[in-house]
C-alpha cells in the first residue's frame, strides 16, 4: 500500500479513478495512481464539491454554486459556470457527460456534453430530478424525479433518446406511486435498474418493467446502483 497526501477538508470528497484516486476539497483537486504518485493537484474554490468519473475525465461540481471542470489524469481541460445552481451530474461509458441545473421556473435543465466534451443542447424537464444516468451504447438518458402526485407522492422515471442528433427526444415515462427516488443507472445490458425508499426495480429498454424488489415495511440504511447492478440495505 501507499501513503497518499492530500488537502484536508470535512467536506472532501474521493472518488476510484483509472485504479487509482482522486480528491476533492474545497481548496484542490488531485488525481491519484494506482501506486500512489500525484498526476495532478489543481487549486479550486469549491465549497461543496462533488465529483463523478468516467474512464476517461473526472468531473467535480459545487453543489452550492453553479461551476463544473472536467479534468484528465494531468490537468483541467474544461470548466463552465452556469446562471443556476447544479444539482447532479453523469457520464456515460465514452466519455460523454449531462450535468443538471436547477431553475425556479423550469425547475430542471440538463446540459449534454459529447465525448469530445463539445455542448450537445439541453433538455428541459417540469420537475426537479434526484438523480440521472447516460448510456452511450444506447444512447439514452434517464431521469428519476418526485411528484406529490394525488398526495400520496411518486417516483417519475423519464427516458431521453439523446444518442441520434443534438436534439434529444423524450421516450417514455413511468411513475411508481407512493415511492421516493434514491438512485439510477444503466447496467451494462442496457437495462435500467431503479432504488427508491420502497424498492429495487429493472426496467428494460422500452421501460417495461421486468423485475420489483419491494421492501415497503423496511427502512432504506444503505444503497447503491451502477452499471454492475444495485443493491439496498434495509433494517426491519
Amino acid at each position: 500500500y501507499q501513503v497518499l497526501s492530500y488537502d484536508s477538508d470535512s467536506r472532501q470528497r474521493f472518488a476510484l479513478y483509472r485504479g487509482g484516486l482522486v480528491s476533492a476539497s474545497p481548496s484542490a483537486v488531485s488525481v491519484f495512481t494506482a501506486g500512489g504518485r500525484r498526476t495532478l493537484k489543481s487549486n479550486t474554490e469549491y465549497y461543496s464539491p462533488n465529483i463523478v468519473c468516467s474512464d476517461r475525465y473526472v468531473l467535480v461540481y459545487d453543489s452550492a454554486s453553479s461551476a463544473f471542470s472536467v479534468y484528465n489524469s494531468f490537468s483541467k481541460v474544461y470548466n463552465q459556470k452556469f446562471e443556476d445552481p447544479i444539482t447532479d451530474a453523469a457520464f456515460a461509458d465514452d466519455g460523454s457527460f449531462a450535468v443538471a441545473t436547477r431553475q425556479a421556473d423550469i425547475k430542471t435543465v440538463i446540459y449534454l456534453y459529447g465525448k469530445n466534451i463539445k455542448s450537445r443542447g439541453y433538455i428541459s424537464q417540469s420537475d426537479y430530478i434526484f438523480d440521472m444516468s447516460l448510456s452511450s451504447s444506447e444512447g439514452r438518458l434517464a431521469t428519476i424525479a418526485y411528484d406529490v402526485g394525488v398526495g400520496t407522492g411518486e417516483t417519475i422515471i423519464t427516458f431521453y433518446d439523446v444518442g441520434s442528433s443534438n436534439t434529444a427526444k423524450k421516450l417514455y415515462e413511468h411513475s411508481i406511486q407512493g415511492e421516493f427516488p434514491l438512485s439510477c443507472a444503466f447496467l451494462e445490458s442496457g437495462k435500467l435498474a431503479v432504488v427508491t425508499n420502497g424498492s429495487i426495480r429493472i426496467f428494460d429498454k422500452e421501460m417495461n418493467q421486468i423485475k420489483n424488489e419491494s421492501f415497503y415495511e423496511s427502512r432504506v440504511s444503505a444503497f447503491n446502483v451502477s452499471k454492475n447492478g444495485a443493491i439496498a440495505v434495509v433494517t426491519t
